[in-house]
């Protein structure tokens, strides 16, 4: 396995600098548009910004450029947590449950996608 490693240049600054202000900018605006509009739009405006980040960390994986994939990836896992939080801090969780399984094991399924889908 390669590992890759970012020698700390300007460049690489610049570049996790970017992914931390992509980060605070998109919570940002979703505050803005969730005191706005509702939980609901948070919800469905951080599931946008996470499926955005994470195409394109996938698509920079695929072009070979894993340290700026890896800055994407975290920005979508922060998109991610934003989303769960949401749906942690209102009723929309006393909903959910898997046919079977109960609720429980349906969250906690559905907090691992994200894992799932990097594997």
């Amino acid at each position: 396995m390669k590992i890759a490693r970012a020698h700390w240049a300007s460049g690489s600054f610049l570049l996790y600098l970017g992914g931390l202000l992509a980060l605070a900018g998109a919570v940002a605006w979703m505050s803005v548009i969730a005191a706005q509009h509702g939980e609901g739009a948070f919800a469905g405006w951080s599931v946008l910004f996470w499926a955005v980040a994470e195409f394109l960390a996938l698509w920079f994986l695929m072009q070979g450029r894993r340290i700026t994939a890896g800055v994407f990836a975290f920005v979508a896992l922060g998109m991610w947590a934003a989303f769960a939080y949401v749906v942690d801090t209102t009723s929309w969780a006393a909903g959910f449950a898997l046919a079977s399984i109960g609720p429980f094991v349906g969250w906690y399924l559905l907090g691992r996608l994200p894992e799932i889908s990097a594997r």
